[in-house]
């Protein structure tokens, strides 16, 4: 049975990803291994640490839910998928905390929130194909609007999660309440109140956030048209020569 089941799981990767997809995952999660060994040879903050691990164990999560029974939606997502999760990983875990982007740069951070959420666009494509069962088509406009809404509201979710934090944990910042790293944000809003701190690093995560997903979905909905109309003249030229030769044998009859 389980043997059965990781022949067709590979036959479905192969016709879903490439080996050299395949190579850049294992590429991805080789860099956060290294990282997470170096920092536990350094003297880094070891919040660090566990959040390498949890990211390892999450570049793992797609592979495994094509695991689970066919009619858990989860195990139908495009293997692809996996593409935009390991970029995500690299910028945010890698770049962002391991090699300090994330302090080094100030802006690094909004830029993230804009990037996340155009790739989150793709990302919620797949999940909403995903939720389907059979091979049913979504026109352009309405797979575009759910991959756009789908990913805002993991952005507004990520924004609760952060909430949440700084409520139960007190040394936790991830609303920036203290504004570490942020005097350039700070010069562009000299007279605001101390008190409003966490309100505009969250205002302006969710501003990044609905950037990116309105870039990502009006690219999303570009590419999906122009597939759609690919397919469309594929198909009507794979047609016409059928119609044209059925005309000639007409014709070679009536002579």
């Amino acid at each position: 049975m389980l043997k059965r089941k990781l022949i067709n799981e590979y036959k479905i990767f192969r016709s879903e990803a490439t080996w050299a997809e395949f190579a850049l995952w294992w590429l991805m999660r080789g860099l956060l291994i290294y990282a997470l060994v170096t920092v536990g040879k350094q003297d880094r903050n070891p919040v660090i640490a566990l959040q390498l691990k949890s990211e390892i164990v999450l570049s793992f999560i797609i592979p495994l839910m094509h695991l689970l029974p066919k009619r858990i939606f989860l195990s139908r997502i495009h293997y692809r998928t996996q593409n935009s999760v390991m970029i995500m990983l690299f910028l945010m875990s890698f770049m962002g905390q391991y090699m300090d982007y994330l302090n080094k740069y100030e802006w690094y951070d909004t830029y993230m929130h804009v990037v996340s959420s155009l790739v989150f666009v793709f990302i919620c494509y797949r999940l909403t194909l995903s939720l389907q069962r059979g091979d049913k088509k979504i026109s352009p406009m309405v797979g575009a609007i759910c991959a756009f809404g789908l990913s805002f509201l993991f952005a507004i979710g990520w924004e609760i999660f952060e909430f949440i934090c700084d409520f139960l944990f007190l040394d936790s910042n991830t609303q920036n309440w203290s504004f570490v790293h942020s005097d350039q944000l700070q010069a562009l809003f000299p007279n605001i109140d101390p008190r409003r701190y966490p309100l505009l690093d969250t205002m302006v995560d969710l501003i990044a956030d609905t950037i990116g997903s309105v870039i990502g979905g009006f690219l999303l909905y570009v590419y999906l048209l122009i597939k759609k109309r690919k397919k469309h003249f594929a198909a009507k030229n794979q047609s016409y020569p059928c119609k044209k030769s059925e005309n000639n044998k007409t014709s070679v009859k009536n002579a």
